[in-house]
């Protein structure tokens, strides 16, 4: 069966260099650190390295928390009195997504839930068999899930009556935490898998209709990311391969660069952001793939990106949360959470708060200041 190599051993990944800001005092930081809400009874005992992937969802009145012990809470915003809770087998690895009033979400029990927001009360359930880790999406009252053993499932989004799936064949392998969220766009479903292939799919009846490898790596062949469509290209990267921009209609190689990653990249402008899993942070030219800049992490992998005006915020998976300059990557700001926590989880900005969830189960609020 298939192998899961869990990235709390992101806490074992050394980068190629160390931060050189270490010792430089920051002028003018774009955050502060608000509050931490901790949504555990107890810390892990000393030898044993937490890890959560879940992720935020953050309105103006509540916050709703996917948590591996905890499973999905909510929370009264202003004052973090518990609204409900709602328990899974196992808890939650995935993120949440919030469409008018409903909560829709992978489980770590091998089931696709559907809840009531208000209450935290089932509306139905379907079950996958498989862990689902990612974001679903939704189009035309129909929900797309990628689960853990590369099943790709379309979904009533009103009933969870299933219309159709897609299963990927190929070798069992081992393979990072985690899997693509699908992306819609003109009737065709992208999404990558852990053979090292991005696939387009018929949306309405999941037939193939083209596949491209972009796995060069020699570990993982695992593309987790989430494809980031942009005109008529496509920019995704694989786990420990390379960086690929394709053309969407056919899935032609338009450049490729020698960058892995996990993460969706993010892109403005002419500019493309990438975290990348040899724990460093990059800018890149979308049109062409050359490197603009490059951040090195003190230690650790990068969790997904969040910019926000000129800045770039991410956690490490070991220790630091950082905001680096979007222009030339220089540090911004740098925040210790301890040397045996970090963040696998992806930072959600609401007003002028980032949320953002530790591997030991603390939830840290940053102020975002007023930058120039």
């Amino acid at each position: 069966m298939k192998i899961y190599f869990f990235l709390s051993c992101f806490f074992f990944v050394s980068c190629s260099s160390t931060n050189l800001y270490k010792k430089v005092r920051l002028k003018n930081p774009p955050l502060d650190r608000g509050y931490v809400y901790s949504t555990r009874d107890e810390n892990p005992p000393a030898g044993v390295e937490p890890v959560e992937f879940g992720t935020t969802v953050v309105t103006q009145d509540i916050v709703y928390l996917a948590s591996e012990t905890q499973g999905l809470q909510a929370f009264e915003r202003p004052t973090f009195i518990q609204k409900w809770q709602f328990k899974v087998k196992n808890g939650l690895s995935s993120e949440l997504l919030l469409d008018q009033n409903t909560l829709y979400f992978g489980a770590n029990d091998g089931a696709f839930y559907a809840l009531d927001a208000e209450f935290g009360k089932a509306l139905w359930k379907y079950e996958t068999r498989a862990p689902v880790f990612t974001k679903p999406t939704i189009a035309y009252n129909r929900i797309y899930i990628a689960t853990s053993d590369d099943v790709v499932y379309c979904l009533d989004q009103r009933t969870g009556k299933w219309i159709w799936h897609y299963k990927r064949g190929g070798a069992y392998i081992t393979t990072v935490h985690g899997n693509s969220t699908p992306v819609i766009s003109e009737n065709l479903v992208y999404v990558g898998f852990s053979d090292g292939y991005i696939t387009a799919l018929n949306s309405h009846d999941g037939n193939l209709q083209w596949e491209q490898k972009i796995h060069t790596g020699v570990k993982f062949t695992d593309v987790d990311a989430m494809p980031v469509i942009e005109e008529n290209r496509i920019y995704i990267p694989s786990y420990d391969g390379s960086l690929y921009a394709l053309e969407k209609q056919k899935g032609k190689v338009l450049w490729h660069v020698d960058l892995g990653g996990s993460k969706k990249v993010l892109i403005e402008d002419k500019n493309l952001y990438l975290a990348s899993s040899n724990g460093s942070i990059y800018s890149l030219n979308k049109d062409t793939g050359r490197i603009l800049w490059k951040f090195d992490l003190d230690q650790g992998t990068p969790t997904n990106l969040l910019l926000k005006d000129n800045h770039l915020v991410f956690g490490s998976s070991q220790q630091y949360f950082y905001a680096i300059h979007k222009g030339d990557g220089s540090l911004a700001y740098r925040y210790n959470v301890g040397l045996r926590s970090g963040f696998v989880s992806t930072p959600v900005l609401s007003g002028k708060e980032v949320f953002i969830l530790s591997n030991f189960g603390n939830l840290y609020v940053f102020q975002w200041k007023k930058t120039l």
